[in-house]
């Protein structure tokens, strides 16, 4: 990975942290990051662009231990590319059902334009292998789901930025590639889809159908450092534990919690 042998140079005195620079030109001369690019469909814009497009893959945690480094991180950019991608999937989604009402439409692209599918679209695409983490974040074994999901909109943004003309086409490919992907079990554009939508509301729901009372959440931080919390919460109905989820913020461990319970053995009963 481009990230891990940039701390591998700083770590073996090979590469010193300030030399921005030197640094730079050492991630854009990466031969692996450069057939990425490639694979991807945008080496050319590249190119001619190397600061956006590395911005895009700079995050906080990088750019905290690296004062000097000259590019910002990723996070303005994510704004950018969080607001492309909502007009983008919803044109796609627009066309591609004729016969859904507002309503339907709006619940369907919350689906699609979340963490997890987000998260899932990154992996995909390889954006994990070259995201900019600082030392802490970089040893864990995975890149964490908000890390990957910010990533992928702010590549989004920097390709905007760069061509504003090319980003449905390039987004047009990477949805070819989700959907040839054997990591997914259904297509990027599915009915579907629909159940995924706020599963928080789907639970309270069955929950009030079958026993007049909506589902109870205990949560509580779980751990915290110097860069994020993590929250744990149990979701209840009808005093029966149903699921337990994680998130980086109370609403979403939350959110995470409904959306396990909804696959529980006693909530398919009920569904059935």
């Amino acid at each position: 990975m481009a990230n891990r042998l940039v701390h591998q140079l700083i770590e073996n005195q090979l590469l010193s942290p300030s030399e921005e620079g030197e640094l730079q030109n050492f991630i854009g001369q990466h031969t692996p990051f450069i057939n990425w690019l490639k694979s991807q469909f945008i080496h050319s814009t590249y190119l001619e662009n190397q600061n956006l497009i590395l911005e895009s893959l700079t995050h906080s945690s990088f750019r905290h231990e690296n004062k000097d480094w000259p590019l910002r991180d990723n996070e303005r950019l994510e704004f950018l590319g969080d607001a492309v991608l909502d007009a983008e999937v919803s044109k796609r989604l627009f066309i591609h059902f004729p016969h859904f009402s507002e309503g339907q439409l709006s619940r369907l692209r919350s689906s699609l334009v979340n963490e997890e599918v987000l998260a899932s679209w990154a992996c995909i695409i390889g954006i994990d292998q070259f995201i900019m983490l600082g030392k802490g974040e970089a040893a864990k074994a995975e890149v964490g789901q908000a890390i990957l999901a910010d990533a992928f909109e702010a590549l989004v943004g920097a390709l905007y930025l760069i061509d504003e003309s090319s980003v449905s086409t390039i987004l047009g490919q990477w949805i070819e590639l989700f959907n040839e992907s054997p990591l997914n079990k259904r297509p990027f554009f599915c009915e579907t889809r629909l159940d995924d939508f706020d599963p928080k509301t789907r639970l309270q729901e069955i929950c009030l159908n079958n026993f007049k009372v909506v589902a109870h959440y205990k949560t509580k931080l779980k751990e915290e450092n110097a860069r994020e919390m993590i929250f744990s919460s149990e979701v209840f109905c009808a005093e029966n534990f149903l699921a337990t989820g994680t998130g980086s913020s109370k609403k979403r461990a939350q959110s995470e919690a409904a959306k396990l319970a909804l696959q529980s053995s006693f909530i398919k009963k009920l569904k059935n």
